[in-house]
């Protein structure tokens, strides 16, 4: 049994734990999709933030390759879980989505009050990447995710994350 088995438990009580696990899923499937899919782009940032607003954690995940994408892809993370708490109303950031603005979709709510963002990817991949670590999280139910996915159509680029985030922890 590896540390990641518990990911199977629901909805973790200790905070720095699941954010912890959180971060080494996140790794996992970042450099997975770099290595299977044959993309150049080979990373970005992750966000997470209390139901309270508080970070719980910012950080970049794999390889970006200079420093202005860098600041880019954290600027996007951030705006995309802000813009997303801004709007209660709301549980993805596709909802207020604005491309004239560049304000694109990639920050979830996950069933559990927190939001999860993701940037580095195309903005479909970013939200359904964020979505699918949530998932395997325990932090929201796969029925929460699909009725979410589906505000943004959104649904195709969720189930391939959630098989490869399942795929990725797997003891071997």
């Amino acid at each position: 049994m590896n540390i990641l088995t518990t990911l199977y438990s629901p909805l973790p009580i200790d905070i720095n734990k699941s954010v912890g696990y959180a971060y080494l899923l996140m790794d996992m499937v970042v450099n997975h999709i770099a290595s299977s899919y044959g993309t150049n782009k080979t990373g970005g940032y992750q966000y997470i933030q209390g139901r309270d607003g508080s970070c719980l954690l910012l950080r970049k995940v794999g390889y970006i390759p200079t420093e202005a994408d860098e600041k880019k892809y954290k600027g996007f993370a951030l705006e995309k879980g802000q813009r997303l708490r801004s709007h209660p109303e709301h549980t993805l950031s596709f909802q207020p989505m604005d491309v004239a603005q560049k304000k694109y979709q990639g920050a979830v709510r996950m069933e559990n009050g927190w939001i999860h963002s993701f940037s580095g990817f195309s903005p479909n991949n970013d939200e359904a990447i964020a979505m699918a670590v949530g998932v395997r999280m325990g932090w929201s139910s796969l029925e929460y995710a699909c009725k979410v996915m589906h505000i943004s159509q959104n649904e195709k680029s969720f189930w391939k994350m959630h098989k490869l985030s399942k795929l990725v922890t797997q003891d071997k």
